[in-house]
């Protein structure tokens, strides 16, 4: 298992435990989990999330990726400020196949 500390630009904290193989699912977690510049083999990984992120998006599309296996591509119903969140987040980790446009 592999932690994330993650931090958004509104203060709010979340931590999160998730396995190695969903996190090498995700391109941006693979290259932290995966590579010294992520510091392999480390237990906790900090993540700061750039503007326009969430945790809350954070946790739902890891969630996700958990839940849905290699199939990445799905549909929300969320407001306005949720769904930028989602794109932003889904950017940030290099989601392509949920947003193919990103």
């Amino acid at each position: 298992a592999v932690t994330f500390v993650v931090k958004d630009g509104n203060g709010d904290n979340l931590s999160l435990e998730t396995s190695t193989q969903v996190a090498k699912k995700v391109p941006y977690l693979h290259t932290l989990v995966t590579t010294q510049v992520g510091h392999a083999g480390a237990p906790t990984h900090d993540i700061c999330l750039p503007r326009g992120c969430t945790t809350q998006a954070f946790a739902s599309l890891l969630k996700r990726v958990d839940t849905h296996g290699n199939d990445l591509q799905f549909s929300w119903i969320a407001d306005a400020a949720a769904s930028v969140a989602l794109i932003c987040v889904a950017d940030f980790l290099m989601l392509t196949d949920v947003i193919p446009e990103l």
